[in-house]
């Protein structure tokens, strides 16, 4: 049953992609706003497959990381390989490529630059592959256990969320996702979140409600827990991880359409092999947030969920303080804005879109009109 499971983990991971300390904090009840903060979008450039070379023009961007030069460094999964463009949009170099040998690529995910280098996650081989920014490969980190699926910057440290599967002597399977923070050589420094339930094969976990959504800069972390029934925000210190406060704010909640319900049963039951199976979704309502951000001048842009597809960009920003200034609503050129088809990154002063559906990267610099 457990090879099962971690076949739908890593296609948990490639789709994506409680407990807390007990330290004394604070809960703010954000009061609900109408007020539209006024944002101003400048498209830089589109990054696409003209702008390759003619042997490399199938491209399907999955996600990517940027430098302090603003050169760009993309997981394409057409052939494993990561791309690097400058920070004008034009193609410098490839490496990686497919494969289990040293620097070759076997469905790696959370491409990240950290200390002048590039890590990537890879669960098929439970390692981090590392290579410098010139695309030598460096050395792969290897995990006993628990790898940090995805991961973000935070300072002089990493956050890395792991997703784990453990049957208990019982026969129950439990299914558990774990936020850790970690040093410079990727050691657990302190465990800040994990929620455990168990897991039924004839449920299936939603490859959309499987980790909390976090975000981290030089001194804290931002955490939304998996939630369909409380939007909440988890302020964390990025040194000891006490939790320092708790943003909450009234919601209602956001069902899944019957259209995404029947999208998620047929593409888990065929990867799984249960074609013909009668399965159930486990939940029907979507996590209260999507995602965190925190832009340049460290607002923090938390994306609930809404009904149906989006084409837009929709955002509550809260201060550092816990305040809601406002919200945002960007119209953005994308398919639809999903965990599936679309990866959004804030880096140094600049908004990265990828449309994976349309394979297009899209680069802008933004300000906030008083």
């Amino acid at each position: 049953m457990l090879k099962s499971i971690n076949k739908l983990l890593t296609i948990l991971m490639l789709l994506s992609t409680l407990s807390c300390s007990n330290n004394e904090n604070k809960e703010i009840k954000s009061k609900n706003t109408k007020k539209i903060l006024n944002i101003s979008l400048k498209k830089e450039y589109v990054i696409n497959d003209s702008d390759l070379e003619d042997d490399k023009k199938v491209f399907r961007p999955k996600e990517l990381t940027v430098d302090n030069n603003g050169n760009l460094y993309v997981l394409d999964y057409f052939d494993m390989k990561i791309k690097k463009f400058d920070s004008k949009g034009s193609f410098l170099k490839e490496f990686g490529g497919k494969g289990s040998g040293p620097g070759q690529l076997l469905y790696p995910i959370s491409p990240i630059y950290f200390e002048n280098k590039i890590f990537l996650s890879e669960r098929a081989t439970n390692k981090l592959v590392s290579f410098d920014t010139d695309g030598n490969f460096l050395k792969d980190i290897a995990f006993e256990e628990n790898l940090p699926d995805i991961l973000s910057v935070a300072g002089d440290k990493v956050i890395g969320v792991s997703l784990v599967f453990d049957e208990k002597t019982s026969g129950k399977v439990f299914f558990s996702s774990i936020v850790n923070i970690y040093n410079s050589k990727f050691e657990k420094k302190v465990e800040l979140y994990k929620e455990t339930t168990p897991f039924i094969m004839e449920k299936i976990v939603n490859p959309f409600n499987s980790f909390p959504a976090f975000v981290g800069d030089s001194e804290k972390v931002f955490l939304a827990p998996k939630n369909v029934d409380k939007y909440e925000i988890l302020e964390y210190s990025l040194e000891n991880g006490n939790l320092l406060k708790k943003i909450t704010r009234s919601f209602r909640k956001v069902p899944y359409t019957q259209d995404e319900i029947e999208y998620l049963l047929s593409n888990t039951k065929k990867i799984l092999g249960l074609e013909g199976e009668k399965v159930k979704m486990k939940n029907r309502f979507k996590n209260s947030i999507k995602n965190i951000f925190i832009d340049k001048y460290k607002n923090i842009w938390v994306v609930p969920e809404y009904e149906g597809k989006m084409d837009r960009l929709k955002a509550d920003i809260f201060s550092q303080e816990g305040k809601l200034k406002g919200k945002i609503d960007i119209e953005i050129p994308l398919s639809s804005y999903s965990r599936l088809e679309t990866s959004v990154k804030f880096k140094n002063d600049k908004i990265y879109i990828i449309d994976k559906k349309e394979a297009k990267i899209y680069i802008y610099s933004y300000s906030y009109n008083e």
